[in-house]
């Protein structure tokens, strides 16, 4: 299950009183705005998986292709509430229903691995030609370990052993430390455009092929991380010690900011700082720790505190709340778009700094309850649950869709239910 990041005793009663009808109202937009708004309406009843194409009203809009990332983030959604919920039947059946397309549609049956994306039905298509990416894998893993927690059920846990074989077999650089990131279908990993089988100099996050990511290696240290909970297993532990390593000592640098970009020997490519990346690394940190048994490591706190008292110094809206998207270390903010992703990342972030620093300064807690106003002002739709894209404040649409391939109930999902859990 989430973490659990709670906060010290020692509260007065109105204190306590205040707390409880905060967690109330977080978990009523749980319930009601997020986990009855995503299921049973996004199983795909007629292909399988999930559907993740819907327009502002949550009317099904598109080409509802399956992509590992939203499939994965939606069948780990559906398991926590299935673990927080057992009362409600929609959710297990939400998680199996996903696990199922995980493991007969989106895994390569003839060579193993998450296929990027496929069509609706489950199909190779020429916009694909069935490449991987170790992002994608990640969130396979992650969602089959939550599957298991869940269910106990051992073929989503013997799934995710798979998918992290897989992709330590084929993608972890010896050499260098981390994981080369993009694939064939048969799992040669692309460094360069004349091996992409779509021939582009980019792979399927945007990433310059060939390259590093931040993004990707941040991911698999959350999903590894999951994974070692529920099969403690040393391989799995020295790689997730690994990644929190490479993470917190080379990714991250001096005053709390990650570079976004690497060659493969880990030297970084110059690149805009990424603020809502940055806040929700110092979440990550800290519980990838956790799971390892490390949790009071004084480095590994320090380096997720910088990074997020580094975004409130650049890329915090000091007036208003909200993360802006991106801008340089130092500052100026170069795109003041404040993205739903974001803002939910730093909800969690700041109940952990809570629980961790309870006299810090910047006071955290006040920081989360305010912020807490402004997402129920600025990014949550009253009339048709979940997100807007975009904080209204910083130029979003209401109308906008509300759901997509890459917008999924995860970084909602996981920062409010951890707001439930750490507010009790």
């Amino acid at each position: 299950m989430l973490p659990l990041l709670l906060f010290a005793t020692g509260l007065s009663p109105r204190a306590h009183a205040a707390d409880d009808a905060l967690r109330a109202d977080i978990e009523g937009h749980v319930r009601q705005g997020l986990l009855e708004v995503w299921f049973p309406r996004c199983l795909d009843r007629e292909q399988g998986g999930f559907l993740c194409d819907f327009d502002y009203r949550w009317q099904p809009a598109g080409r509802q292709p399956k992509s590992i990332v939203f499939q994965g983030r939606n069948t780990w959604l559906a398991a926590q509430g299935a673990m927080r919920y057992r009362d409600d039947a929609r959710y297990l059946q939400a998680a199996r229903h996903g696990f199922a397309f995980l493991r007969d549609k989106q895994w390569d049956a003839d060579h193993g691995g998450w296929y990027w994306k496929l069509d609706r039905a489950g199909t190779i298509t020429d916009e694909t030609k069935g490449v991987k990416h170790a992002y994608g894998v990640g969130f396979g893993v992650y969602a089959c370990a939550a599957v298991y927690e869940a269910t106990k059920d051992p073929a989503a846990l013997d799934l995710a052993k798979k998918g992290f074989d897989w992709l330590d077999t084929h993608g972890h650089d010896d050499a260098n430390g981390g994981y080369n990131e993009y694939f064939t279908r048969e799992g040669k990993p692309i460094l360069d455009r004349a091996s992409n089988p779509l021939g582009t100099d980019r792979d399927a996050i945007g990433t310059r092929v060939g390259l590093k990511s931040m993004n990707t290696h941040i991911h698999l240290l959350e999903a590894f991380a999951t994974l070692y909970r529920v099969w403690p297993d040393q391989r799995v532990e020295r790689r997730t010690n690994e990644l929190l390593e490479l993470v917190r000592d080379r990714i991250t640098a001096p005053p709390g900011a990650m570079h976004q970009f690497f060659r493969p020997d880990w030297t970084p490519v110059p690149d805009l700082d990424s603020f809502g990346h940055d806040i929700e690394t110092g979440y990550l940190l800290v519980e990838a720790a956790e799971a390892l048994h490390k949790a009071d490591d004084p480095k590994t706190r320090a380096v997720a505190k910088s990074l997020v008292d580094h975004t409130l110094d650049y890329g915090w809206d000091k007036q208003s709340c909200g993360v802006y998207e991106s801008g340089e270390v130092r500052g100026p903010v170069r795109d003041k778009r404040k993205v739903w992703w974001a803002q939910a990342e730093a909800l969690n972030a700041f109940l952990t700094m809570a629980k961790l620093y309870p006299d810090d300064p910047r006071h955290y807690r006040d920081l989360f309850d305010k912020h807490w106003a402004y997402c129920k002002a600025n990014c949550i739709d009253p009339d048709n649950g979940e997100w807007y894209p975009d904080a209204l404040d910083a130029g979003g649409k209401a109308k906008s869709n509300k759901a997509s391939e890459w917008k999924a109930g995860y970084h909602t999902g996981r920062a409010l239910l951890n707001a439930v859990e750490g507010l009790k």
